[in-house]
């Protein structure tokens, strides 16, 4: 495949059709045959539970805020250390270290805390905020790169996330341990297993049809990833003197 599928950015609605367009493709071939039945049989009974709460989702007035609050969070953590690590190819050494501290910081709460639920994400975004808010050094190096509005944003959104997340559970009985992102974390995986298997499968006997396959999901993910909202948030750039 030409891309890489940007799961995790994709709304949830095109996640969805992406699944089911996906899951379309595979099920004009023999999947006995090609040995991917199981694998494509396994994201079919995600399906159900996937739209059912959707539909519950979308209902609630508050579902919306939620994930435009979990994307702001997720620009801005992404967007900090994006910055710190530039810092670290500074061609003056106090930059450099500001950088990396800063980037060590975030880094011990894991590399990809915005794939993680929504709980996880909101308790490790906090363990990142109060590191910078009480570790002196690293504060400091904050200032220093002029990333406190960036942290003032980061902090502010969270907060907001986790508030309207739990109104928004409050309304939400049906599916008391579910929600949407959870649901997509489990299905990911699948989803990329599935295709490793098609690629290898196709490595290892050559039959066209593996081929075919793999070139119409290379066509919709180019489709798909095309579809993502332009919203990571500008970086405001300060001349260093």
């Amino acid at each position: 495949m030409s891309q890489f599928p940007r799961f995790i950015e994709y709304r949830n609605r095109e996640f969805i059709q992406f699944l089911e367009d996906a899951l379309n493709i595979y099920n004009a071939y023999n999947l006995t045959t090609l040995k991917l039945q199981s694998f494509v049989t396994s994201l079919i009974s995600d399906l159900p539970l996937l739209n059912t709460v959707f539909e519950t989702a979308k209902k609630n007035e508050n579902t919306e805020t939620l994930e435009n609050l979990d994307l702001k969070r997720e620009n801005a953590i992404k967007g900090i250390r994006t910055i710190a690590e530039g810092f670290e190819m500074h061609y003056e050494i106090p930059y450099q270290n500001a950088g990396k501290l800063v980037k060590t910081h975030i880094d011990k709460y894991g590399k990809g805390i915005s794939t993680l639920n929504y709980l996880a994400e909101t308790k490790a975004i906090n363990g990142v905020v109060s590191d910078f808010e009480t570790d002196l050094d690293v504060k400091d190096s904050l200032t220093f790169l002029n990333l406190t509005d960036w942290v003032a944003e980061l902090k502010n959104s969270n907060i907001d996330f986790n508030n309207t997340y739990l109104l928004r559970n409050k309304d939400i009985s049906a599916q008391p341990d579910q929600n949407l992102k959870d649901l997509r974390m489990l299905i990911i995986p699948k989803l990329k297993l599935l295709f490793e298997k098609t690629a290898s499968f196709y490595s290892a006997f050559e039959t066209e049809d593996y081929k075919t396959i793999l070139d119409e999901i290379d066509t919709l993910i180019i489709k798909y990833n095309a579809s993502i909202p332009k919203s990571v948030p500008r970086v405001k750039v300060i001349p260093i003197v």
